[in-house]
């Protein structure tokens, strides 16, 4: 799980502490799951206690132990390296030239900052961040043994990777396994399997504490976690990066906690079956009374200027807007919430096909719910000295990754294609090339790394 344990442990003893009450002990038999005391999940007792516990707050059958490996952080690093290492090793020229494609226009956005490789960075981040994971495809846990962490925190750590174990025997992670289509599906799918997780965690330490799940401040929890990584989003010199990892927990934590509550069980496993298609789906009944849908731009990003050729589109979606807002201290769900559509494209210089070494122009427009909302965003965004450009409800920002490569201006963006057009544009991948595919309609995959899948 890609969640700083320092962030876990705070929320924890927030809502721990929090409802802690002179007979901290309740009867936590009339539950059925049982109490727990501090253990070491090193040992295999203390392992199979805590499956126990998970299973039985989930409603599930208590399954066996799925294996679980301990390795050191630099054991760790040295997987990433290796697993990445492969992976660039797989992906043809045109799939390399397209990463170094949409990193440059990341770059230009002050949506990544990358020293070295963006794979380095990735590695270098997941490395630091990491406590725990599950491995969808070898159905394993990894714990990292040299972290530094309370007994308290582990167990929850554990009980949260228990979860992706259960949510796997269920059928529930089958959808991460197909490509989501845009960055902001991903997210919206991405965040129901890790809020699930996340909620099932603090209910299942709430049990082990002997504390009753109705008793834990659930709301001052989820404000505590949603300011954390707010500010940890403020803090980042890779606010995209960070804001896709980290809100994958807090996104939608609160409504699934809400469901369980008012429907059991049932109601969750119901959000299994007909995950969001957005990731504003999970916040909108706090911040966006009245949202009805998506909308459509009234105006798509133009097709490829002469000389260069279409890469990519996506939908980065609320994300997006948070990870912007994010590079002026300002990182907030309340004003991310204001988005409504987006796409961005990046178009990269022709002759980078010789080069090896792409110039690139990028195009992003977001759509918001109205024109206050656009202007508050401009504002806000404005000290980054992007070319913006604003109408009715939306923005348009226009960058270039080259000093002496203008941005498209004036009569380029007047250019307003219809999305098939502009898809039709996009290159026909090759059999090594790994992707989502475009927003609107099946067609041309491009390339992207796992930039925006971090592990469970």
């Amino acid at each position: 799980m890609r969640l700083a344990h320092l962030l876990r442990a705070f929320a924890v003893a927030t809502a721990l502490n929090a409802c802690a009450s002179e007979d901290r002990r309740v009867v936590v038999e009339k539950h059925g799951c049982g109490s727990l005391d501090e253990c070491a999940i090193s040992n295999r007792a203390c392992q199979t206690m805590i499956l126990e516990i998970t299973a039985c707050v989930r409603g599930d059958d208590v399954p066996p132990l799925p294996p679980i490996r301990q390795i050191t952080r630099e054991q760790l690093r040295e997987e990433l390296r290796a697993e990445t290492d492969s992976s660039l090793m797989d992906a043809d020229e045109a799939a390399q030239l397209s990463n170094a494609s949409l990193e440059k226009a990341l770059e230009a956005l002050r949506l990544l900052k990358v020293e070295g490789s963006l794979a380095d960075a990735n590695v270098e981040g997941q490395a630091a961040n990491i406590a725990a994971f599950y491995r969808l495809d070898k159905k394993d846990i990894t714990v990292i043994s040299d972290t530094t962490m309370e007994r308290l925190t582990a167990m929850n750590e554990l009980a949260h990777e228990f979860t992706h174990y259960l949510q796997d025997r269920a059928g529930q992670l089958e959808m991460l396994t197909a490509y989501p289509g845009t960055v902001d599906k991903g997210m919206a799918r991405r965040a129901l399997v890790e809020g699930e997780a996340t909620v099932t965690s603090y209910r299942v330490s709430a049990q082990m504490a002997g504390v009753r799940a109705s008793d834990v401040r659930w709301s001052e929890l989820f404000d505590s976690l949603e300011d954390s990584i707010a500010k940890s989003t403020n803090a980042s010199q890779s606010p995209l990066v960070h804001a896709t990892s980290m809100l994958l927990y807090g996104l939608g934590s609160r409504a699934i906690e809400q469901a369980w509550e008012q429907g059991g069980r049932a109601s969750v496993d119901a959000l299994f079956d007909e995950p969001p298609e957005s990731a504003l789906e999970w916040v909108a009944d706090r911040y966006a009374a009245g949202y009805a849908g998506m909308q459509e731009l009234e105006c798509n990003p133009p097709l490829p200027p002469d000389g260069f050729e279409l890469v990519g589109v996506d939908r980065f979606g609320l994300v997006g807007v948070y990870s912007l807002l994010g590079t002026q201290n300002s990182a907030s769900l309340a004003v991310a919430s204001d988005w409504r559509q987006d796409l961005l494209a990046v178009y990269r210089a022709q002759a980078a096909a010789v080069s090896g070494e792409p110039s690139v122009l990028a195009v992003w427009r977001i759509r918001f719910a109205d024109q206050a909302a656009q202007t508050i965003f401009r504002a806000r965004i404005a000290p980054l000295g992007l070319q913006l450009t604003a109408s009715k409800n939306e923005v348009t920002i226009s960058v270039s990754s080259d000093a002496n490569l203008k941005p498209l201006s004036g009569a380029a963006l007047a250019e307003c294609p219809a999305y098939e057009e502009l898809a039709a544009n996009l290159p026909t991948p090759t059999s090594k090339q790994v992707g989502w595919c475009p927003p609107h309609a099946a067609g041309s995959r491009w390339f992207k790394p796992a930039l925006f899948t971090p592990p469970l």
